[in-house]
């Protein structure tokens, strides 16, 4: 029986593997490709790039030259980037004419896919430009959410907290984009639902040098706590707590109940017999 399991650890290489189409023929060597007919994705999943290190990147090809070739996907139009974005910028910056060049056969809704991988392995992204790619592949693609994190070698709860991020209003995200807050602040106010208190939260962060632990007393000192809703079964209720030792909710349609494993095990074994 095959492991069809995802595995951790997955690297790019692994990733630009199982995403080639089958039969499209032997596409490795390197090829000298023409820049005007090379474009970006539209997915990319990095929105600003470091000046000074394409600058740096350039100096180091104009010294040493491209140790790397880009990956590309030809489609009608020319040429699509798979991988090596930073590496097309830094030959812009160079006016080179042509750049060395693998042409893959790769599925259109992989490259989005693709490119992410490269990019957090490569050169961390923002944590902005990270949750809209998580996001895109997530609305665009056939993965849950545990499914990708396999992929991408990111817990669930980082994928969940990060597109979580989305949820802030544009001034905090600006913010975060600057640097001014950081990712953990970042996180602890995505999870309010008040825009005009998490603004405010922002910059009281930014002007008294909040902590991300002080912040997270002030969150917690003024959440408003949901009144609980009553029960519908209060004697129920009581009755299994209290001869079962347990935590019980009972409603309409289901018994929900909490307990010690020992617990749990006493009830079970009284359902048994």
């Amino acid at each position: 029986m095959k492991n069809n399991k995802f595995k951790f650890g997955r690297t790019i290489k692994d990733l630009l593997k199982e995403n080639e189409r089958k039969g499209s023929g032997d596409f490795a060597q390197v090829r000298e490709i023409d820049m005007k007919k090379i474009y970006p994705i539209s997915s990319q999943p990095r929105t600003v790039f470091n000046e000074d290190k394409i600058e740096e990147l350039a100096l180091s090809v104009k010294n040493h030259g491209l140790i790397q070739p880009i990956i590309l996907k030809e489609f009608e139009e020319g040429y699509k980037i798979v991988s090596g974005e930073r590496r097309f910028r830094a030959f812009q910056r160079l006016n080179k004419k042509n750049i060395p060049a693998i042409i893959k056969q790769y599925r259109e809704d992989s490259i989005p896919e693709l490119s992410l991988i490269e990019n957090i392995q490569r050169e961390a992204l923002s944590p902005i430009e990270e949750a809209k790619a998580l996001k895109y592949i997530l609305d665009n693609k056939r993965y849950k959410v545990h499914e990708l994190g396999l992929k991408i070698g990111k817990s669930r709860s980082h994928i969940i907290n990060t597109i979580g991020l989305l949820n802030l209003p544009i001034e905090v995200i600006n913010y975060l984009n600057d640097k001014s807050i950081s990712m953990a602040h970042a996180r602890v106010l995505s999870k309010l639902k008040d825009n005009n208190r998490v603004i405010k939260l922002a910059n009281t962060i930014i002007k008294n040098n909040l902590s991300v632990r002080d912040l997270e007393r002030k969150v917690s000192k003024n959440k408003t706590l949901k009144k609980p809703l009553k029960s519908r079964f209060p004697e129920e209720e009581k009755y299994l707590n209290s001869k079962y030792n347990v935590l019980s909710r009972v409603k309409k349609e289901s018994i929900v109940i909490k307990g010690t494993k020992k617990s749990i095990e006493n009830i079970i074994k009284k359902l048994k017999s």
